[in-house]
């Protein structure tokens, strides 16, 4: 790779405070010069050319750094213009598919020698090594195997060896992020789910096994998902070789026409659905670069980040949604201290704050009917929610799978609020949430007699 690509601890800290510095920098010059210029004609600051400004720094050493720094930044770009202006997360979705300080030709064909004991071209027909995409752990490149259309997926060398000293500096990115973007809701949640996840998505033989069993278990509820079919035998622990699907992006779907976008966004919502309370086994890395399109089909990408929950997981966090509901402030309490997020012995006060939290970020699903996603702002409310949750004494945060999967619902409405979709939402619960519910009512019913 580029001389660019650090390693070290030292090195890769280096490379960090060089970039926060620049950032920094940009966004205190940019204030000052506005400040100066607008003594005379009394204009207000424009932050936002100064946040501007100092993006383009972060968003550069992001590209450069790889890694868990750059997960960061593809975190910020699923929100949209949510709380960040729209030039903003447009730099921040560069990094969905960069493809800057790529491998070098004569480091695939290592790569590939030590893993098959064979060069890249003595394993495939045709094989393009300039990569057509990149993120922050690997690059993809367009090839043909055993005459078949195929993508490879190569992980950058020694990315696992910067897991430590990146982890070890986000909560430094984390605080120059909270300066420029002063509205930015608490991303420390994400930070933390980050951490507790790069690991695991630097084995991309666990990859392989993630993308085998959604292939399997979609083929006859969903055929309109699409997912590539794994060629194991060309796949190692830092290499997957899949089928190749052509695709239009997710801002390209956002253009095409009413219908089809309903069609799609209800696709995308009963998916999430059947893999949550059916599977138990989701897709939880929800940016929109992991989405491709096909008329009315949807192509799923990058298995790295997915995740399977216990049966009493999904149990409870049914019966917090049903809670809400119904109404039922008791079942709301038990279900919530069920998911280790709240305690018996908190107020009455307390509880009533808590449900009402609950009920902002649920209950505008609850109503009969087809109509478009609420005018409310998913990542506000849940940072409410999390915020709130602070200041109860005695706190005991959320466990990590419900943070893990309000990060994925998060992913999902903004998808389905972008397309302005119009949707059954109750439809679909009673469809794929139902069974699970009522069972669990059932035991818990029996349990309260």
């Amino acid at each position: 790779m580029s001389k660019k690509y650090k390693t070290s601890k030292v090195g890769r800290f280096t490379q960090l405070a060089k970039g926060i510095g620049k950032a920094s920098f940009q966004f205190v010059k940019e204030k000052s010069e506005q400040k100066i210029n607008n003594v005379m004609t009394g204009k207000k600051i424009d932050e936002k050319i100064a946040q501007i400004k100092a993006t383009k720094e972060l968003v550069k050493t992001m590209s450069n750094m790889k890694g868990a720094v750059m997960k960061v930044g593809q975190m910020l770009s699923i929100t949209d213009n949510l709380f960040l202006p729209k030039e903003i997360t447009d730099l921040f979705k560069s990094l969905q598919k960069n493809s800057s300080n790529s491998l070098k030709e004569e480091e695939i064909d290592e790569i590939f020698f030590d893993n098959f004991n064979k060069k890249t071209l003595q394993i495939f027909d045709h094989f393009e090594y300039k990569p057509f995409a990149a993120a922050s752990i690997g690059q993809v490149h367009k090839a043909t195997y055993k005459g078949h259309d195929v993508v490879v997926k190569i992980q950058y060398p020694y990315i696992k060896d910067t897991i430590h000293s990146d982890l070890d500096a986000l909560t430094t990115l984390e605080t120059l992020i909270r300066k420029i973007y002063k509205n930015i809701p608490d991303i420390s949640q994400g930070i933390e789910e980050i951490k507790d996840n790069f690991v695991l998505e630097c084995d991309y033989l666990n990859e392989v096994k993630n993308m085998s069993h959604l292939k399997k278990s979609l083929k006859k509820r969903f055929p309109q998902i699409i997912v590539p079919t794994p060629y194991k035998e060309v796949c190692s622990d830092n290499i997957i070789t899949m089928s190749y699907e052509q695709g239009y992006s997710f801002d390209e779907l956002a253009k095409k026409d009413q219908t089809l976008k309903n069609n799609i966004g209800t696709t995308l919502y009963e998916f999430f659905l059947f893999s949550l309370f059916e599977l138990k086994f989701i897709h939880a890395d929800p940016q929109n670069g992991n989405y491709l399109f096909q008329d009315d089909k949807i192509i799923l990408l990058d298995f790295g980040c997915c995740k399977k929950f216990k049966k009493g997981f999904i149990e409870n966090y049914s019966l917090l949604c049903y809670s809400v509901e119904i109404g039922d402030k008791q079942l709301f309490k038990y279900a919530a201290t069920k998911l280790g997020i709240f305690q018996k012995h908190y107020t009455d006060k307390e509880l009533d704050r808590y449900y009402k939290l609950t009920k902002d970020v649920y209950g505008p699903f609850t109503k009969k009917g087809a109509y478009q996603m609420p005018d409310l702002n998913p990542f506000q409310l849940i940072n409410s929610f999390f915020k709130e949750i602070r200041t109860l004494k005695d706190r005991k945060m959320p466990n990590k799978d419900l943070l893990l999967l309000d990060r994925a619902n998060v992913g999902l409405f903004t998808k389905l609020k972008t397309l302005k979709v119009s949707i059954d939402w109750s439809q679909a619960r009673d469809e794929f949430q139902s069974p699970i519910t009522q069972e669990a009512y059932n035991k818990y019913k029996e349990k309260n007699k």
